[in-house]
């Protein structure tokens, strides 16, 4: 195949540096239920089969990364049927064994983006675990696939973060450059929220409802209630809640 995107602005691993990608950067799962159970918010799923198991089961993920390919095959046609209904959905072009400005704009644009998002790589996304886990907020959870083992759980904290700089610096091209870009993201949160509440319901009770469905999320959260206490349904309007 012949790539239409430039060499210029592309990072590229030297095929003797893959070896160090190969240990997974967190505990490996082969059950889905658990994998959603110990999930944090946003959740960003790289590759078509992880991305398959979280949209058919409780979790589907903020943000997912799709080729069309497993193991550089294609997918089985039910999961590529699957996987069409995701929405909002971006291009990217990056060939193996590169990371593309077109895929880190991608990223970024994702996770600035207030609906859930599919990035759909002409190429390939086996390597976009790495910028997903720089871009993503503290807090967040990375899901990517290991090859014959299962799906990788990352927690993304200061720890996960400074691993994945460390495996960029594994790449030839103008690293800082990406990275500061990467960095440079900030989540944007709009939702809405709706909660069956007592009629009478106290304000404070509705706040222990939101956080206790949001613990995870450290973010500054704007409230427009629409509270008509005449019925047991409460509107709560969540809007413009930021992560930096």
């Amino acid at each position: 195949m012949r790539w239409r995107y430039a060499n210029t602005g592309m990072l590229s691993l030297p095929p003797e540096r893959r070896a160090a990608f190969k240990s997974p950067i967190g505990p490996v799962l082969t059950d889905v239920n658990r994998v959603c159970k110990e999930s944090t918010w946003p959740l960003i799923a790289v590759g078509d089969i992880v991305s398959y198991e979280l949209t058919t089961s409780t979790c589907e993920p903020d943000v997912a990364i799709i080729d069309g390919l497993t193991e550089r095959s294609a997918v089985a046609p039910e999961i590529e049927t699957a996987l069409e209904e995701l929405p909002n959905r971006l291009r990217a072009e990056n060939p193996p064994g590169k990371l593309t400005h077109s895929l880190l704009n991608a990223v970024t644009t994702a996770l600035e983006t207030t609906s859930q998002t599919t990035i759909v790589v002409d190429g390939e996304e086996d390597l976009a675990a790495l910028p997903a886990l720089i871009a993503a907020p503290q807090g967040a959870t990375v899901i990517y696939g290991q090859p014959g083992e299962g799906m990788v759980r990352v927690s993304v904290d200061s720890a996960a973060k400074s691993k994945a700089r460390s495996l960029f610096h594994l790449f030839e091209g103008d690293v800082e450059k990406a990275l500061s870009k990467l960095a440079a993201a900030t989540w944007v949160l709009s939702f809405e929220i709706v909660l069956f509440a007592p009629k009478g319901c106290l304000v404070t009770e509705i706040w222990k409802l939101i956080f206790s469905q949001r613990t995870q999320i450290p973010c500054y959260i704007e409230l427009m209630f629409d509270l008509n206490w005449h019925t047991t349904r409460q509107h709560l309007h969540v809007f413009q809640c930021e992560i930096v």
